[in-house]
Formats: structure tokens, sequence, C-alpha cells
């Protein structure tokens, strides 16, 4: 597909308190192949040094910053205000603390469809390159040139997780072609994308959910699904470096507490959340 019949691609980094490693995000995102639309960093906390990065890249990027008071976890609130100044056909959500390949982009524009939600996964760096790569000493770049050569320090100095989620597969080479991306079953809330007109459809996301994990991710798979909007892999073609390693535990509190609040939701057959984009009334 040629770029110019690709959507435009309008790439959401939400964040909290990571001055730094947004700023190394920006950085890495120079090297993309294909350049976002728009990137809109959302910050649920207001950090005066954002507007700094913001002029730094202003030659490079359209950023558009949108910042709020702290008030404990919002990041639906967050995503949702992203959605509404956003200006692309298709918002990729990738959080800030993600550093994405460099056919990041490119993959998700091209792989889009409408009334489909492209998914990939996420490589969870170990520490060995987490700190190099914050202070930019290394990049993305250079580590999918290695990444291959260096499956012993991933794997054994660097304790990096899912490594094989970062190994590229170009969906039309060869090997693309001979192995269909492996499944998906839910959204994965740091590396997805959506025609904007589709997650409309849901009045975007719940900001019910004031913990973390579901409601970002794992909430939207069921109330897409009711649209007839249903999962497609983009694994091993749309990549993105985790830098850290805290997922939440599956009977944490707040994975608990959210997963009853979904279940409840469910079993009202809300599939348009009152509390969104829109608010609306019960």
């Amino acid at each position: 597909m040629k770029k110019e019949n690709l959507p435009k691609m309008s790439l959401v980094l939400s964040t909290y308190k990571q001055y730094k490693i947004i700023d190394a995000c920006l950085n890495n995102l120079r090297n993309q192949s294909l350049k976002p639309h728009e990137i809109i960093i959302t910050n649920d906390n207001i950090e005066p040094e954002l507007n700094e990065l913001v002029d730094k890249y202003s030659t490079d990027f359209n950023i558009i910053l949108l910042q709020n008071e702290d008030k404990g976890f919002r990041k639906c609130m967050c995503l949702n205000n992203a959605v509404k100044h956003g200006t692309g056909d298709v918002f990729i959500f990738n959080d800030g603390d993600c550093l994405p390949h460099s056919r990041f982009v490119e993959m998700h524009a091209k792989l889009s469809e409408k009334n489909r939600v492209l998914c990939g996964r996420r490589v969870m760096l170990g520490d060995y390159f987490i700190e190099p790569l914050i202070q930019q000493k290394i990049s993305i770049k250079e580590i999918e040139n290695s990444y291959l050569r260096q499956i012993l320090t991933h794997l054994q100095k660097a304790k990096t997780d899912y490594y094989e989620e970062g190994i590229f597969i170009d969906p039309e080479g060869v090997l693309g072609k001979l192995m269909p991306p492996r499944k998906m079953r839910d959204i994965i809330g740091c590396n997805f994308s959506i025609f904007k007109e589709d997650l409309l459809k849901i009045n975007g996301f719940d900001e019910d959910y004031v913990l973390p994990t579901i409601g970002e991710d794992n909430d939207l798979t069921w109330r897409l699904k009711n649209f007839g909007i249903t999962i497609k892999s983009a694994r091993n073609a749309a990549i993105t470096f985790h830098l850290g390693k805290h997922i939440y535990e599956k009977d944490s509190e707040s994975v608990l507490t959210n997963r009853a609040m979904m279940r409840e939701k469910q079993n009202k057959e809300q599939y348009i959340c009152l509390n969104g984009i829109e608010k609306l009334k019960a």
C-alpha cells in the first residue's frame, strides 16, 4: 500500500511522571519509517518539563500536549481527552514508557482495517538495556539491528521477558506470507490501534475505572465485539519495547476490583459506556 493511501495516524503516548522516558521515546520516534500525523502526549499530571519537550521536537512532529491535575489514576479520562483532541483517522495507543520499533507506525497504518482493532504485544526489556535507552546512549534502532545476534544477552544477562515478541516479521515478506500472525485474544493497552469512528461507537474508554488494568484494554474488547469490531493480530509486526517490569498480578486488588466492575457492566449489557467521551445519563 502506498504511503499516500494510508490513513492519518494519531499516536497517543499516555504518561505519568515520566519526563525522561518521554524524551527518549520522542527521540527514538525520529527513526520511524512512517511518521505519525500527530503525537498526542496525555499526562495524568502537570509537568512543566513536558512543554520543553514539545518545543524540542516541534520541527520533527506535530505534538499535542494534554496535561491534567494529579487527582489519582485517571488514565481512561486522559485517553478520552486524546481522542477528543486528535485529528487522525486511526489512533495508536502506546504507553509513554514503551519505545516503539522503527516500523511501528507503518505497520499499524498498513494493517489497519475498519471494524477491526489491531493488536500487538510488547517486549519487557531487561535492566541491562533500560538505563542506556533512557539516557539515550543507545537507541531502539540499535537494539532492533542486533536483536537476534544478542539473544543470549537478552535472555541470560538482561533477563528480557517475552523476547520472542520482538522478532520482527514483515507481513509482506516471504516469512510473513508463510506464517500467519499468532492470535490475540484481548486488547493490550500499550499496543493497539483503532479507527476513531469505531472507538466512538462505544463512547470511548469508560472513566468509571479509576484503578489500573482492565479499563483501558480488556473492557474495550467485549464492548467493541458487540458492534462487530473484532481483534486483528499484529504480533511480530507492530512491536513496542517496554522499559520496566511493573506488571500487575492477576489477583491484585486493582485487577479484582476492576474485573468485578466489568462483570457488572457485562450483566447490564452496557456496551456504550455512560462515563466516556460523552457523558450520558443512565
